[in-house]
């Protein structure tokens, strides 16, 4: 335990300690440590003199004294508030400049202007946004700086070009199609300031609605570039005329831009999946980059559902509606393939693809390795038939009746059909006059893209039988299809159809 004593008691202890310590030193040192290990001094008073003497242990105290004890070094007490920051001093003087090293080894020559087609697609303008664009005329040559690119509402721009191999990827800032046939004059293309033609690019031809435009497409040049050439490729002023998106825009043009080229990518193309549906006798690939074929022969592909008890479709040749681009020019992403017989239902199929080398190849020149494989499973078999949704008269001239050359109808199926053109369709009118009207002999029959409606077209004067009123009037009922089913052979159900009855609807 601790004891508070006076100022004068600590005198006391104080004579006491400086005795002890003259007179006997040999008595300390024989005892413990002083101060502790603990850094605590430990003492013995006697109340009745004041006499403090100091020990190394408590223990040692008399009946008569009182041990005390106190710390060699006290708590460190609170920190004081921090003062106020004194004033930035002077700066100091510049010290003197370090002696001048060395002169470095000369750099090599500038390749300098061999050509003015090399100042092509310089940054230019007051913002550095623009592109300067070399024009000759007459044994002139002008300098223009086209402005930077419209904002994504405005015209399409050509932004930006990439060029490998004897490919230049062009890209726009939306997609754009062909108003017009590809012309050489489309595009201007140098390297190092050699004039290298292009030979075409794939830009599609714009349908009807301008909707399949590319976003990005190859310009084909007549020869290779050597990577780390500069090539500059310009939307030329009749070429920008050429290109526009869906809604009519033409391009802005004339454009200018470069790259330095790289070498041809070498990354192989591969086949990303395969697709047949039930009774179909095609099967279409679908690849990771576009690809054109060199060559076809079919004993290069295999399918097979791995089932010894069953006989593999033959691959017979290439499909007439997604065949295999020939060149760098029709180059794309899918081609399909034309079997002996078609597919059944619920089956999983392996394609093996055994290309010699070349045959099928991506745009920078790399074959689809050998071998290439992918699966895919027919859907399950369609029993179900299908329905007439609507039937209307397409044109009628003349009269009521329904057997000028030129009349005409549409059916619209519920499902895809087979497409067959040349089906008999057995039609009667209201007073039981019957006709039969047979495609592809007294009438042209055609369907749509997605062959679910045909559309029926005298081609001759219908010849009608029966009936209590001369003539085949409208509205008519058809009565029967024959040939016509839908992709699976199932023939249309004409009593459960919602409007198999041939007339004029609003």
């Amino acid at each position: 335990m601790g004891i508070r004593v006076s100022a004068r008691l600590i005198r006391y202890a104080m004579v006491g300690v400086l005795g002890i310590l003259i007179g006997g030193t040999g008595g300390i040192f024989a005892s413990a440590l002083i101060p502790g290990s603990d850094g605590v001094i430990h003492g013995c008073y006697l109340r009745a003199t004041g006499v403090l003497r100091v020990v190394g242990d408590p223990s040692e105290c008399r009946g008569t004294e009182v041990a005390i004890w106190w710390n060699q070094i006290g708590p460190q007490g609170p920190s004081g508030a921090t003062g106020a920051t004194g004033a930035t001093g002077a700066p100091g003087a510049n010290g003197q400049d370090g002696a001048t090293g060395p002169t470095g080894a000369t750099g090599p020559a500038g390749p300098g202007v061999s050509s003015l087609n090399l100042l092509n697609g310089i940054p230019c303008g007051t913002d550095g946004t623009g592109a300067t664009r070399i024009v000759y005329s007459a044994g002139t040559v002008a300098i223009f700086c086209d402005p930077a690119a419209p904002p994504e509402s405005g015209p399409p721009v050509y932004t930006s070009v990439s060029v490998g191999g004897n490919v230049a990827t062009v890209v726009f800032n939306k997609p754009v199609c062909r108003a017009l046939f590809f012309n050489p004059a489309s595009w201007q293309v140098t390297s190092n300031g050699f004039v290298d033609p292009a030979f075409g690019d794939n830009i599609p031809i714009c349908n009807a609605l301008a909707d399949n435009g590319v976003a990005s497409a190859g310009l084909f040049l007549q020869n290779s570039t050597t990577p780390g050439s500069l090539v500059a490729v310009t939307l030329t002023a009749t070429g920008h005329l050429e290109l526009r998106d869906a809604a009519g825009n033409l391009a802005s043009g004339p454009q200018t831009r470069t790259a330095t080229a790289i070498p041809p990518e070498t990354v192989p193309p591969a086949i990303v999946s395969a697709a047949g549906d039930v009774g179909s006798t095609t099967v279409r690939f679908t690849f990771s980059e576009p690809v054109f074929c060199t060559g076809f022969l079919p004993f290069d592909y295999v399918l097979t559902d791995n089932n010894p008890s069953t006989t593999d479709p033959i691959v017979v040749g290439m499909s007439f509606i997604d065949p295999c681009g020939t060149t760098q020019l029709t180059a794309h992403t899918t081609f399909a393939i034309q079997l002996s017989a078609a597919l059944p239902g619920s089956t999983t199929f392996t394609v093996l693809l055994f290309p010699q080398p070349g045959e099928i190849r991506d745009m920078s020149g790399n074959s689809l390795p050998n071998p290439s494989s992918t699966t895919f499973t027919t859907p399950a078999p369609d029993f179900t038939p299908p329905t007439l949704t609507d039937t209307r008269v397409v044109n009628n001239i003349g009269s009521s009746d329904f057997s000028d050359v030129g009349d005409a109808f549409s059916v619209t199926f519920s499902e895809k059909m087979n497409g067959n053109v040349f089906g008999l369709i057995p039609i009667i009118d209201q007073d039981g006059s019957t006709a039969t009207i047979s495609c592809g002999n007294d009438s042209s029959c055609t369907w749509n893209l997605a062959t679910t409606t045909l559309t029926v077209t005298l081609t001759q004067a219908l010849a009608n039988s029966g009936g209590t009123v001369p003539g085949f009037e409208l509205p008519a009922t058809i009565s029967a299809l024959i040939g016509i089913t839908d992709q699976a052979g199932n023939a249309p159900d004409l009593p459960g159809s919602a409007d198999r009855v041939i007339d004029t609807e609003p």
